[in-house]
């Protein structure tokens, strides 16, 4: 899990250096995904908390980028409140809510 969030924070980090350099006819989005039901994960579908069906999942990932937003939580609800409340709460408490 440790490896996996830093590679997370890698691609969080690159993407607002990119943004930062403001490359003319480039616009990036980062999609901060939450729990969308896929074949890598189809063991752990039944005990993950807020996952969701692929093309919904894919449906909202897919506006985001069109939208050009320039961070968007895939679906949005739980994880736009949750994000929030992750960088916040005690980690015991992070870690009963996911």
């Amino acid at each position: 899990m440790t490896t996996y969030a830093a590679s997370k924070a890698g691609v969080a980090a690159l993407a607002e250096g990119l943004r930062a350099e403001r490359i003319p006819g480039v616009d990036v989005s980062l999609i901060c995904p939450g729990y969308i039901r896929s074949e890598m994960n189809a063991a752990a579908a039944e005990r993950t908390r807020f996952m969701v069906d692929t093309e919904p999942g894919v449906a909202a990932m897919v506006r985001a980028i069109e939208a050009r937003k320039s961070v968007a939580y895939v679906p949005r609800w739980p994880w736009a409140p949750l994000a929030v409340l992750m960088k916040r709460l005690p980690l015991p408490v992070v870690r009963r809510l996911t």
